[in-house]
Formats: C-alpha cells, structure tokens, sequence
C-alpha cells in the first residue's frame, strides 16, 4: 500500500509557496500604504482598488478624501486607462470650471464617446454649441410658469407619493430602502416637470420598473468605460459582450421610454394649438418644460 503522508505534505507545500508569495505583498502594503486616510498611488493598478473597495459607499468615501486632503484631490487611476480625475467639493471650483471659465475646460471627443448615450445635449455639447443650449435652458428654467410647476409637483409628489410610502411602511413594520425610495421620487419629479407625465415609479407596490433598472445598468457601463482603456470597452462593444452589452439593452429601453413620452406630449400640445386653450391660459400658470415654448411664443 502506498505511503499516506505525501497528501498532507502537498497541502504543506501549497500552503509555503502561497505564504512566500503573498507575505511580501503584506509587507509592501502596510509599510508603503498613506498612513493619512488617501488613497495609494499603487504601480500598474493606481488607486483603483481602494475605489473598488468603497464602490458601496462611494460618496462618503470621497467625501473621507476630500477631509484627509484639506480641499481638492487628484485620483490618478490604472495606468493602461485615462483615468485621472480631480475630485473637489468647493462650489468655487465647481462654477469656475462649470460656467465662468468654462472655454479652459472643454470635455473633449473622447468624453462624448464615453458618454455617447447622452447624445448631443447640453452635458456632451462644448464652445458654442454648450453656450447656445446653457442661454436655452437657463431662460426655460428661470421662466415664472417653469418654478411655479418645479415647486408645485416637488410637493405633490412628497405628500401623495412619498408620505403615503413611509406611513405605509411604519404601519406594516416594513423595511425600506431609502436609496431606492428617493431615486423613484427623483424620476417621478423629473419626468413631471419635464412632460407633464407622472411614469409611477413612486408606488406603495414599489413594483420594478424597467426604466430605472435599464439606468443602473447604463451606469454601471459608464463607470466601466472610465476603468479601462477605450480600445477595451469598445472591443466589448462591438462584441456585444459585458459591460457593454447591459449598455446596449439599456439604451434601447431609456429611448423608447422617452420617445414614447415625447410621443404624448408633442399629440398633447398639438390638441392645445388647435383649441383657444392657449390663448385663454392665465400668465402665472405653471407649466411643463416641454409646454413653456408654446407660451413663449
């Protein structure tokens, strides 16, 4: 019969060669880890694995940095990416770069291809494009009828969807998801303001809704796009595979979504210059972003 102990010795060995290989990556990283709460800078891989790590409770991990920093942070990611971000909570920073000095800081072509699924809008758009459509936007969003709808369905939805939720849920000793609750209301608000169109995402059922599903995964590709080099993500993307392929469902789902909604509106204020509705309506009348030009005329 053959000896027995050569099992446990294979196990001794695996277990050596696992201890001499890690044990100096141990060592490596407490003695030449930041000791003052920011993130390493690590060779190859960057500072990308604390990012990873916190990815759960990304926001106050960030807000941890910015605290351990004293003010703004450079985020240097892998190096086979172009991840390199500065991270700032100062609002003079943010209007700086965002709109006094904004021509210094265009977004560029690879951003837009980045964010492709934003198309031509304001947040892709730069020079004079971006100037044409902050002035539009600006004037529709300071017009009186716009804030009147804005305050009016912010506080329609808190007290007939938001409330009636978290009475309901205290009544039935439910637990809630407080991340998932305000996100529906964010949508619910966002699609009403905009249309005029209420998509019930905020329901005592809190039913799924494809919508927000199809979102979460259009983010989650967009954060890959930013973790890896373009020629990957667009390898996946022609491949359909990954990452990539939760974007292309995705895609589909948030353009019939909002094509169908701009669908009904553009029946709805076609019926409104068709009748003396318009003509009749009150000046202080609150009203939907994509109904104010109507008045405007």
């Amino acid at each position: 019969m053959p000896p027995t102990v050569g099992i446990p010795m294979a196990y001794s060995e695996m277990f050596l060669l696992a201890t001499i290989t890690f044990l100096p990556l141990v060592f490596i990283c407490y003695f030449f880890h930041n000791k003052n709460g920011l993130p390493t800078n690590w060779p190859f891989i960057g500072m990308l694995l604390p990012i990873l790590w916190n990815l759960n409770r990304i926001q106050e991990y960030l807000t941890e940095i910015l605290e351990a920093n004293h003010g703004p942070f450079l985020f240097e990611g892998p190096w086979f990416s172009s991840m390199r971000m500065l991270i700032t909570s100062d609002p003079g920073d943010v209007h700086y770069v965002m709109s006094k000095n904004f021509s210094n800081f265009p977004k560029g072509s690879e951003f837009k291809r980045i964010f492709s699924v934003l198309g031509d809008g304001i947040f892709n758009a730069d020079g004079d494009l971006w100037q044409f459509q902050r002035q539009i936007a600006h004037s529709f969003i300071g017009h009186d009828r716009f804030r009147h709808f804005l305050m009016k369905t912010v506080r329609q939805k808190t007290e007939e969807g938001l409330i009636p939720i978290l009475d309901h849920a205290v009544e039935n000793g439910q637990v809630l998801d407080l991340q998932d609750l305000f996100k529906r209301l964010t949508l619910d608000s966002i699609c009403f303001f905009l249309t005029g169109r209420d998509p019930g995402c905020l329901s005592i059922q809190l039913e799924d809704i494809p919508f927000s599903k199809a979102l979460d995964g259009v983010e989650e590709a967009l954060f890959f796009r930013h973790c890896v080099p373009e020629s990957v993500w667009q390898l996946f993307r022609l491949l359909n595979i990954g990452e990539e392929r939760k974007m292309r469902k995705g895609w589909k789902i948030l353009d019939k979504f909002v094509y169908e909604l701009i669908e009904k509106k553009k029946k709805e204020m076609q019926k409104v210059m068709d009748s003396t509705t318009l003509g009749a309506s009150r000046e202080d009348e609150a009203v939907d972003l994509m109904t104010l030009p109507l008045f405007r005329l």
